[in-house]
């Protein structure tokens, strides 16, 4: 899935409270924040999942009655029926009744309605056959809540009725003796029970009102198989139960399921809620969808080992043919949606067939809802009567759209995610058309493909230690997912296909090279992770082989990297350009980004690197030394398929000297300048003009404005004016002079996600866009070089018109960068000087410390000198082939060659031009300012 991701933000002082007052670490106070545990006491008890957790049964509306009639029937001798589910939540719930009446030394029976012959729920037939057969007490598990008429013609057999169910009541209930849902209460500890969990509330109740002193903890297995498997929210009560059960399922005593584990390789293993979602319940649901849940039932009851061992193979048998009829509906199903335009942009997808089987459309909807991100219904066509099974995505309340289409329904049920449903063929398309005109209104409330990722990650916090500690979040499951970390910008190496139709892949992630594998991965991503670097969304998991424990991480989504205002909200923003870069690439072309100048690349160079492999990178510009350009030059004119990022003075120079390479097609200009001072008037080349800065208006400012409302942007260059801001305002955090980009991205997001209210900066871009509102502000402490400087710090602010910038540095600012750039690229007088004084030593080579040539200079000059000079005016000389030199600490070797007799063309030098230009952006920002009368 590729789609919208939002990663969840919590404050970070709450973090730390929560770490420090549990001694568990930051990551996993997050998470357990995320997870709505913020107080320490609740996050204790979500972390202890005591037994004493457990709500007393008798709070639960319709409880007492439920015991008094039951405990009557006992005492009375009555026979009484269970009535169930075919699904794991009824046969578990089920077995659990009739061994909770066994024993209170009454054992009863049970009845399972067929699902090819009587469908979900209580039939009037079989309230009728069970009344023949003498039963006066049928109490329902998993289902009941919708069987008025059924409850009426029971009452008029002489059989009263207890209702168990944890499903979506309806405004009118059924007349039963007592009536157990969750639903109908307000306790939020048990709103969420399944089907087995309210069975277990019932048979707790039972057990201590009849047999005080015995415990039903001993029911927790079947209460943990069938709450996984019913995919219900496990938090609060149905945490506890599993937590407890999972215990118990790893040292079963159960004859059957101890062979079900022995079938699938799972004696010996530490069973963990997944193994009950993707191994154990499919084989115990097979037996209701493929032929009758009986045999489910009497592999749960059994004690003979050679009966439970008959059975698990019958299950796992069944299971492999209901795979097969699966794939064969859903090849079907896919094929339909697709070959119909007109059903793809329908909110709520719904497909059907002729006799499809009805024991696998529950599971054919959950697939197409997944693959096609949408509400999903099934429909099997008898004859003319269907049956349907619907599954939710997103949110989207299945049993409200179902609702508003009752009148075009003989009858349905279920909740928010996951619905049946049954209907003559006649009302199809009525049914249709109110389905998708309730789906049209409501669909807004979907989030459709949204991920929502705990936090972002470093890959220096992702250890086995940590995955270790994250165990203590177990079980995992609906409501309590396992924890989903983003990591940005990783590389992603040694791809290799593996599955039987090579549908995922394995491979290392990172600089340290994790082992990951992504399953039923998308195609296309072989050729892409060549270039790109990939933000990626991972669970972690431990890898085990030959006793050897490593982590491994599980890929749920990937996406080439690119820079993220408030991660993820939309991926264009000011970077779609970037996809056409990397579709160069894929085609073994090279990509041409220029520049204005020099200071202007280095401040994109970070967002580059965030996005694109380190060997994809070429930087191909006059601040190079001729011998490293010189190799570079040669790859841009092979046509090398990478990123050449380049300057207009670079360019023109190269243009005089070579021609662009034939394989080059698309030049992506990166400032205000003409077209032509790069191409020339040839215009052959593709041009895409990326930015052209946002509209800003320079204002006079204070200091004090700094911080005085909202938050404060402020940008710097000079490491006194960083200094004293950092002593003025101690809270502030600091990404100017930054040299390691993943601390730039970490300041960036906390300066979003948290409290802190200053961000001191370069106006580099760091991967990581600033949303600013109207109650933030921007300042400039210190005269920036350029207005492409301003533009780093305001591209991609959410603000709507000009933006108001500050002004604090006062106009000797400006003078002290304008004699900066003098003395980084001299002018040709000054080199000339710098030239005849190291030709006088007549020495081929020169080698002394940086220190003492420096001091000879200002001695022969008689005015002042200095070492930026020096090494600027060495770089002409050596861009005009006049001399190489090698700098090694405070010493400097400089190896001269035939420099006699040379007459110095400072024109030629690359170097030369660059300084030119930015003395030339530099003279117009400084007419900027003075227009704008800041002083």
């Amino acid at each position: 899935m590729i789609g919208n991701w939002k990663v969840q933000s919590c404050d970070m002082n709450d973090v730390l409270g929560l770490s420090e007052g549990l001694k568990i670490s930051n990551v996993l106070a997050k998470l357990l924040i995320n997870r709505g545990f913020a107080n320490a006491l609740d996050a204790e008890a979500f972390l202890q999942c005591s037994p004493l957790q457990l709500t007393d049964p008798f709070l639960l509306k319709g409880m007492r009655e439920a015991v008094e009639r039951i405990q009557k029937a006992i005492d009375a001798g009555e026979k009484i029926v269970v009535y169930g589910d075919y699904d794991v939540d009824g046969i578990c719930s089920v077995v659990l009744l009739m061994e909770c009446f066994a024993s209170l030394h009454h054992p009863i029976d049970y009845y399972v309605p067929d699902r090819f012959s009587e469908g979900y729920g209580m039939n009037k037939a079989a309230v009728e056959k069970l009344a023949q057969q003498g039963y006066t007490l049928l109490i329902t598990v998993d289902c009941g809540i919708s069987s008025v008429e059924e409850v009426n013609l029971a009452h008029t057999l002489g059989m009263d009725v207890i209702i168990t169910d944890h499903h979506t009541p309806a405004e009118v209930q059924p007349d039963a003796v007592a009536i157990v849902n969750p639903k109908n209460d307000n306790i939020q500890r048990v709103k969420d029970l399944a089907g087995v969990g309210v069975a277990f509330k019932l048979a707790t109740a039972l057990t201590v009102k009849v047999l005080p002193g015995s415990s039903s903890m001993q029911w927790l297995d079947l209460v943990t198989l069938a709450t996984v498997a019913d995919i219900v929210p496990l938090v609060y009560e149905n945490r506890v139960l599993v937590k407890q059960g999972l215990e118990m399922l790893r040292n079963t005593s159960r004859k059957g399921l101890q062979a079900l584990m022995k079938e699938t390789n799972l004696i010996d293993c530490p069973i963990k809620s997944w193994h009950i979602g993707f191994v154990l319940g499919p084989r115990l649901n097979s037996a209701g969808r493929m032929q009758s849940a009986r045999l489910a039932i009497e592999l749960l009851l059994t004690t003979d080992s050679k009966e439970g061992t008959r059975l698990a193979r019958l299950l796992c048998q069944l299971n492999e043919e209901r795979k097969s009829v699966e794939d064969t509906i859903f090849r079907e199903a896919v094929q339909q949606i697709e070959v119909n335009p007109s059903r793809q942009s329908d909110p709520v997808l719904v497909v059907d067939g002729d006799r499809w089987h009805e024991g696998v459309i529950g599971i054919v909807a959950s697939r197409l809802a997944e693959r096609f991100d949408r509400p999903t219904i099934v429909i099997s066509w008898e004859e003319n009567e269907g049956r349907g099974s619907a599954r939710s995505r997103g949110g989207f309340n299945l049993y409200s759209a179902l609702n508003h289409c009752s009148c075009a329904l003989n009858g349905f049920g279920g909740h928010m995610m996951a619905a049946g449903l049954n209907m003559a063929r006649e009302q199809f398309d009525s049914f249709y058309e109110m389905l998708q005109e309730y789906g049209k209104r409501n669909i807004n409330a979907i989030e459709g493909s949204l991920l929502t990722m705990d936090m972002e990650i470093e890959e220096n916090e992702m250890s086995l230690a940590l995955w270790e500690e994250l165990q203590c979040l177990e079980p995992f499951g609906e409501g309590n997912p396992v924890p989903l970390f983003l990591l940005q910008s990783a590389e992603i190496n040694n791809v290799v296909r593996v599955g039987t139709e090579k549908q995922h892949f394995k491979c290392r992630v990172g600089q340290a090279g994790i082992n990951a594998i992504q399953f039923r991965a998308g195609e296309g991503y072989d050729a892409v992770v060549m270039h790109r670097k990939f933000d990626l969304a991972v669970e972690l998991d431990l890898n085990e082989f030959r006793g050897m424990q490593k982590l491994q991480l599980k890929i749920k989504d990937l996406y080439p990297a690119v820079p993220h205002c408030q991660y993820f909200a939309k991926r264009s923003s000011p970077y779609a350009w970037l996809q056409t870069v990397e579709q160069e690439l894929e085609y073994s072309r090279p990509v041409l980004l220029v520049f204005s100048d020099y200071r202007q690349l280095t401040r994109y160079l970070p967002m580059v690197h965030h996005c694109f492999r380190e060997r994809q990178i070429r930087l191909l510009h006059g601040q190079s030394l001729p011998w490293e350009r010189m190799e570079v030059e040669q790859v841009f004119q092979r046509g090398g398929h990478q990123i050449f990022l380049s300057t207009v003075s670079y360019i023109q120079y190269y243009r005089k000297r070579f021609a662009f390479p034939n394989q080059l097609r698309k030049i992506f200009l990166m400032g205000k300048f003409d077209e032509e001072m790069v191409t020339g008037e040839s215009g052959d080349k593709e041009i895409e003009r990326i930015y052209q800065g946002q509209c800003v208006s320079l204002v006079r400012g204070e200091k004090e404005r700094i911080c005085n409302t909202g938050k404060t942007i402020v940008y710097c260059n000079l490491p006194g004016t960083r200094k004293k801001l950092v002593h003025d305002f101690p809270d502030a955090l600091v990404e100017a002079g930054q040299v390691d980009f993943n601390e730039r991205k970490r300041l960036r997001k906390q300066i979003i996600n948290s409290e802190q209210r200053i961000l001191i900066s370069d106006g580099h871009h760091s991967g990581v866009l600033l949303p600013l509102s109207k109650e933030d502000t921007l300042i400039l402490a210190d005269c920036p070089f350029g207005r492409y400087e301003i533009n780093g710090l305001t591209e991609g602010l959410q603000t709507d018109g000009s933006i108001p910038i500050e002004v604090i540095f006062a106009k000797n600012s400006v003078t002290f960068n304008r004699a900066y750039l003098e003395k980084i690229y001299p002018n040709s007088q000054r080199v000339k000087a710098v030239f005849d004084f190291l030709a006088r030593k007549k020495q081929n080579t020169i080698q002394e410390s940086i220190e003492s040539l420096v001091e000879e200079m200002k001695v022969n000059f008689q005015q002042d000198f200095t070492s930026l000079e020096l090494m600027s005016a060495l770089h002409i000389l050596a861009d005009l082939g006049l001399c190489r030199y090698q700098k090694r600490g405070s010493i400097i070797a400089i190896k001269f060659m035939n420099i006699e007799n040379q007459k110095l063309n400072i024109y030629d030098s690359p170097y030369f031009l660059e300084g030119m230009v930015e003395k030339s952006v530099f003279s117009e920002w400084e007419e900027e300012l003075d227009q704008c009368q800041i002083w």
